[in-house]
């Protein structure tokens, strides 16, 4: 219950933790990980469907899952571990981005789309704007994003 009321714009943010967890633990022989992001993917978007189908919103958005981050240099959780190696986990990261923008455009909801501010040269989680771990701290591209693009087009 989030009071979501009639002009307001959402934006669900999903996926980070399904790319560096539990992506990995469902590939099977016959079941790829794309198959995997896809049922993950649609089940996300009849969620939201349902979610906002008895509100008339300004703007339905979807933020980008955050770059993964390298696993040599980055401590990690023993609840939460990394499953896959940094190149899958990224691939992963990269293909479920990729559903969420085609989600986007056929469902005409914004993709909230940071990205590539936050990569470093090898295309993980730049440490400088982390919190030293998998979140971002620096928040700066989400605020440009949010008054540049959300807030403009209000």
């Amino acid at each position: 219950n989030f009071k979501i009321v009639d002009g307001d714009i959402v934006i669900f943010c999903f996926g980070e933790i399904d790319c560096r967890c539990h992506i990995h633990k469902h590939i099977t022989n016959t079941k790829s990980y794309k198959m995997v992001i896809d049922e993950v993917v649609d089940r996300y978007t009849i969620a939201i469907k349902d979610i906002v189908s008895d509100v008339n919103l300004k703007h339905t958005c979807l933020y980008n899952v955050v770059p993964p981050v390298n696993k040599t240099n980055t401590p990690q959780n023993r609840r939460l571990p990394y499953l896959g190696s940094d190149e899958e986990r990224k691939q992963y990261v990269l293909y479920f981005n990729e559903r969420i923008r085609e989600k986007c455009r056929e469902n005409d909801w914004i993709f909230f789309d940071i990205y590539d501010h936050y990569i470093d040269d090898k295309g993980f989680l730049n440490k400088s704007f982390s919190d030293g771990n998998v979140h971002i701290k620096d928040g700066k591209y989400i605020k440009k994003f949010v008054d540049d693009k959300l807030l403009e087009i209000a």
